[in-house]
């Protein structure tokens, strides 16, 4: 089984330094998180022509690393104030282009899930919304020969241990977006273990079974189901065992990609402490 970890870990560095950090500590295997250029607006406004040079020199520090990205996580939140639809689809498409340069064949894209739309009682709205917006950049996936993951979420904090039910909170609204998406072939399920944590408590593996072989691309990470601290496996009160098992059992055969916080780092030499985490990963997938 190859372990992944997404460059989040690392995301006080730039670009360059994080790739070099990464394959020092081991890792063969990065989920490339895009944010940082959702929030910086570059890719939008200056044009996908720099985007292609910039990732074209950063697969290039990947190959020098022996560093393959194996999926991508495009911007979020998708659902801008004043719903500027335009400039999401501008940065996504910039996403795709990221994600096709760097040779990976998955990006994770965020459900709209604005706060006015949670609650059972917008799930009509929320389908409605989500669907169309997936049909539209299922276009730009097939441009770019890339496959789109919808990733399980959970709503905002509405008290104690409670959450909302928002977009994609429930494997049921999961399932009748895809069933109702034109083209199937440009979509699979992203599945994040800490927001299932978060929503199903100890029945977690409903989600697992519920979305099957679907599943293609993982976001594993472990929290205490109060707050998605996103630590890694073992610091949170996921039962692993039946993960893992619920894993296999629906044939997933796919790379185990670990998506954990920067505060996992700690505050001293952390090249180090990566390199501990990475061996650290390595002793848990063997339980397995």
């Amino acid at each position: 089984m190859e372990i992944a970890i997404q460059n989040w870990i690392v995301d006080k560095y730039d670009d360059f330094k994080q790739i070099e950090m990464l394959s020092m500590a081991g890792f063969k295997y990065v989920d490339w998180n895009l944010q940082r250029y959702h929030k910086s607006g570059d890719m939008a406004n200056e044009g996908f022509d720099n985007c292609t040079k910039y990732f074209t020199k950063l697969k290039a520090k990947c190959d020098e690393c022996n560093i393959n990205i194996c999926q991508t996580h495009a911007m979020f939140p998708t659902y801008m104030k004043g719903n500027n639809e335009q400039f999401v689809l501008t940065v996504l498409e910039s996403n795709f282009i990221a994600t096709k340069i760097l040779g990976a064949k998955y990006t994770i894209v965020h459900p709209m899930m604005p706060f006015k739309w949670e609650g059972k009682e917008n799930r009509p709205l929320r389908l409605e919304k989500n669907i169309k917006f997936y049909n539209e950049i299922a276009q730009l996936a097939k441009k770019y020969d890339i496959k789109i993951c919808i990733e399980n979420m959970f709503g905002f904090i509405a008290g104690v241990g409670k959450f909302n039910e928002t977009a994609c909170s429930r494997y049921e609204e999961m399932l009748e977006i895809y069933n109702r998406l034109d083209d199937k072939e440009c979509f699979c399920f992203c599945l994040d273990t800490g927001h299932a944590n978060m929503n199903y408590k100890d029945k977690l593996t409903d989600v697992i079974y519920a979305l099957g072989s679907n599943i293609e691309v993982l976001h594993l990470n472990d929290n205490n189901g109060l707050m998605d601290f996103h630590t890694l496996p073992g610091k949170g009160n996921i039962n692993w065992q039946k993960v893992m098992s619920a894993l296999k059992d629906i044939g997933y055969n796919g790379i185990y990609n670990f998506e954990i916080a920067p505060s996992s780092l700690g505050l001293f030499n952390k090249q180090k402490r990566l390199k501990e985490i990475r061996c650290e990963l390595e002793v848990f997938m063997s339980k397995f």
